[in-house]
């Protein structure tokens, strides 16, 4: 079902912050609303004259749909993305700025996947506006310094950032940065507030609360942990870069760290590069180029992460003396 792009005033609105810009939201249902506060950090309430750099407008639909929430695509041509779920279904354009989702009953019953989804998904395709460069890399910080995790899938990097999270440091992002190179060193943007892992990492964590499994985008039951929550403080939403890392899973059960390959890591770096057009692809290129001609090393993580997270905040608090440990502008 289609709808037409013609819209009538919704009765809610909000400003809220995405990768550093101001995104208005509107919707008919105060659920949406507080869905996409929830995600990003919330700059106000009925803000309908406030200046945003875009606008992303929620419709909640009554439909007649089965209560399970069927498979997402997603369809992207140049500058637009759009998405269909059962009834749901939706767009973003970046040349205007606005995203829409119409959010039919069965979507709405399962509020984990509107908001991973639809509204972050929505919103962070228009952030491409101002940060095009998307790397593939969780992002742990300390002291206003941050360190990029980059790998393959199933690498170890959410089980890694989690064993820092539970050393004292800050998460600035899960499994995707968003890489600001305007300034003189690069800055890691992100979405700290939620962490996921496989239900068998909990043998690392056995300390740790229990948590109910939510579907990921790509089909895997994870378990979902609130940042926030388990750990008060610790969501960083940006910060400067000082380094990468790329993580593997070590054959022993030691710990050790190495070298690193700059032409390995700018492959892992650039890993997440589905549904992109030329200019993001030179972005993400550029970025990851820079990134990996910089402070860079390999940590191959034996069988206890925290020992790898420990090797993560040294690795860090050595870093503060480096000068330009990112490499230069290219």
């Amino acid at each position: 079902m289609s709808h037409s792009p013609a819209m009538t005033s919704l009765p809610f609105s909000a400003v809220v912050e995405v990768l550093g810009r101001p995104v208005r939201v509107e919707s008919n249902h105060a659920d949406l609303l507080m869905l996409a506060a929830g995600s990003f950090p919330l700059l106000g309430f009925d803000c309908a004259n406030r200046s945003a750099e875009a606008v992303l407008r929620l419709s909640a639909l009554a439909t007649d749909e089965p209560e399970d929430c069927p498979p997402i695509f997603y369809g992207r041509t140049g500058g637009r993305l759009e998405f269909a779920c059962g009834a749901s279904n939706g767009f973003a354009d970046r040349a205007s700025g606005i995203a829409v989702a119409w959010i039919g009953s069965s979507l709405l019953a399962d509020p984990d996947r509107a908001r991973t989804d639809v509204i972050e998904c929505l919103a962070l395709f228009l952030a491409g506006r101002w940060l095009p460069a998307a790397l593939h890399a969780a992002a742990v910080a300390q002291d206003g310094r941050c360190l990029l995790l980059t790998g393959a899938a199933g690498a170890g990097k959410s089980t890694l950032a989690f064993a820092c999270l539970l050393e004292g440091l800050q998460l600035v992002a899960e499994d995707v940065v968003f890489v600001d190179t305007s300034a003189g060193r690069p800055v890691a943007h992100g979405l700290p507030g939620r962490i996921h892992l496989l239900p068998d990492a909990r043998r690392f964590f056995p300390e740790c609360p229990a948590a109910r499994p939510v579907r990921r985008g790509a089909g895997e039951d994870k378990l979902q942990f609130h940042v926030e929550t388990l750990f008060p403080g610790a969501v960083q939403r940006h910060a400067p870069i000082v380094g990468v890392l790329e993580v593997c899973r070590g054959a022993a059960d030691r710990t050790t760290l190495a070298p690193g390959d700059p032409s390995r890591i700018r492959a892992a770096l650039l890993g997440c590069g589905h549904l992109t057009e030329p200019r993001e692809e030179a972005e993400r290129a550029r970025a990851a180029g820079r990134l990996a001609s910089g402070l860079i090393g390999r940590l191959e993580v034996g069988a206890e992460p925290r020992t790898g997270a420990r090797t993560v905040r040294q690795w860090l608090q050595r870093s503060a003396g480096e000068e330009a440990p990112c490499g230069s502008p290219a």
